[in-house]
């Protein structure tokens, strides 16, 4: 699973106590976060990175998981987010994508959950669940 923006791992805790054994990979472009979930969790695998530059094979997850990360983005890294997504998931593969949605200084992209499924359907995904608060994608 890869966790995009996973800050100092308060959803990597979480994900490591409902599902044992799952193979986790991190990235936040905040170099002290990454070293707190490298000593948080040194299991598992995180890198220092912007959404358009997070190196990954093709192909290479099964899942992707955004909690509180879309509204962090700027259109553009937005967008970069969701070609990540479309090359990083296996076919089969899902996204799940829970925005923040709480007016604060650094959320400068609120989005609702219909319009991120627009753009998420535009990208070759099938919703295949949503919410009030998340859209769950799967890869085509």
């Amino acid at each position: 699973m890869l966790v995009p923006g996973c800050g100092h791992g308060n959803n990597i805790s979480l994900l490591q106590k409902m599902y044992q054994g799952l193979k986790i990979t991190g990235f936040d472009w905040s170099s002290t976060t990454i070293a707190n979930c490298r000593r948080r969790f040194p299991d598992y695998t995180f890198a220092t990175a912007r959404v358009d530059a997070f190196e990954y094979s093709l192909g290479q997850f099964d899942r992707i998981l955004a909690l509180d990360f879309t509204e962090h983005l700027s259109l553009l890294d937005y967008m970069n987010f969701l070609a990540l997504c479309s090359n990083a998931l296996r076919p089969g593969g899902t996204v799940g994508i829970l925005p923040g949605m709480t007016r604060r200084p650094e959320h400068i992209n609120l989005m609702y959950p219909p319009t991120i499924a627009q753009h998420v359907m535009q990208f070759g995904f099938k919703i295949i669940a949503t919410g009030q608060q998340w859209v769950v994608g799967e890869k085509r």
